[in-house]
């Protein structure tokens, strides 16, 4: 992952209205070797036809530019609320570093070039303004990225900790697939904020999850984030119907278990691989991995595998996971 971490970027294309924002100029001092492009719009890089969001991942650029509207969205469907009574998403990045072979991104947009949203006080001025209309708001940041492998670009987390710590209404999880977000979190008020790490096998991970850290990578991350005293989300998600694979996550379950502070596990949730049917479809223009070539059923729109294979495999894991945690802590995507 240091590689990814410190690596440049050829070109990064700015818009002309964000050119002397602060975070532009921020960003743009930290590569000097990089060809800077300024455009009116970046929708003329990033929505433009005959793109290959594969073959982008192996070069891709920066694009900076200003979000126009829809600041916070409510959250999805595919993803569970923890019981709160709002549910909402934030993103100023859009796509990711890491390559997972079965993420949605690569059916969503047609590029997977990095846009980063600098207006970022436009987003915080909406979010203030829906803290007012709910009790208790659950918001996810980073959810269309991996925010904390983009800290060295700019440092957007810290930015989104002291806004919400404004706010006491507002619980904000971050999740990650890196094994850097100890450091991020490092001398931080995070009262509000639920750090959350994304675990597979490390098999899955080796052949699903590129680029990204390996299993041990994340769970030192993890417990030295215990160490401070934070209690953490763990999310086994996807879950990946392939070869014996009630057994591979079980062993999964016993690594996380034997290796982690139990006390500071927040709550655990499991879902198995689903995703939008039409970006499924779009998926499939571009990408071979065999994870996107199953049989799925499709329900309501969603693509996923039969529910009478994810009702069984549930029930075993779900009676696994009793070993270790308290039910009422496991939550089901």
């Amino acid at each position: 992952m240091s590689k990814l971490l410190n690596r440049s970027f050829s070109h990064i294309y700015v818009e002309k209205q964000v050119a002397n924002n602060y975070i532009t100029k921020n960003i743009l001092s930290k590569f000097k070797d990089s060809k800077v492009i300024y455009i009116d719009d970046y929708k003329e890089v990033f929505s433009g036809f005959d793109q290959n969001f594969s073959i982008q991942k192996q070069s891709q650029k920066i694009i900076i530019a200003e979000k126009k509207d829809n600041f916070i969205y409510q959250g999805s469907k595919m993803c569970h609320d923890f019981n709160n009574s709002a549910f909402f998403y934030a993103n100023n990045i859009i796509n990711c570093l890491f390559d997972c072979k079965y993420c949605y991104l690569g059916g969503m947009y047609p590029s997977s070039n990095i846009v980063v949203f600098v207006n970022i006080e436009e987003f915080f001025y909406e979010i203030e303004k829906i803290s007012k209309s709910y009790k208790n708001i659950y918001l996810s940041y980073g959810y269309d990225t991996d925010i904390p492998i983009f800290e060295n670009i700019y440092p957007f987390i810290g930015e989104w900790i002291n806004k919400i710590n404004e706010l006491s209404n507002i619980k904000m999880e971050i999740r990650t697939k890196s094994n850097i977000f100890h450091n991020v979190l490092s001398n931080k008020n995070i009262d509000n904020v639920i750090p959350a790490w994304t675990l597979n096998p490390q098999k899955f991970i080796e052949k699903y999850e590129k680029k990204t850290a390996n299993l041990d990578e994340r769970l030192v991350s993890i417990k030295k984030v215990q160490d401070m005293g934070i209690k953490v989300r763990l999310s086994i998600d996807p879950i990946i119907i392939e070869g014996d694979f009630l057994k591979e996550y079980k062993l999964l379950i016993d690594k996380i278990f034997n290796f982690l502070n139990h006390e500071f596990i927040r709550d655990l949730s499991i879902g198995f691989f689903r995703i939008p049917n039409v970006y499924l479809k779009n998926l499939k223009k571009h990408s071979n991995s065999p994870i996107i070539f199953n049989n799925f059923e499709v329900i309501d729109s969603i693509a996923t595998y039969p529910l009478k294979e994810k009702e069984t495999a549930i029930n075993s894991l779900i009676n696994y996971l009793n070993r270790f945690i308290e039910r009422e802590k496991i939550f089901i995507i």
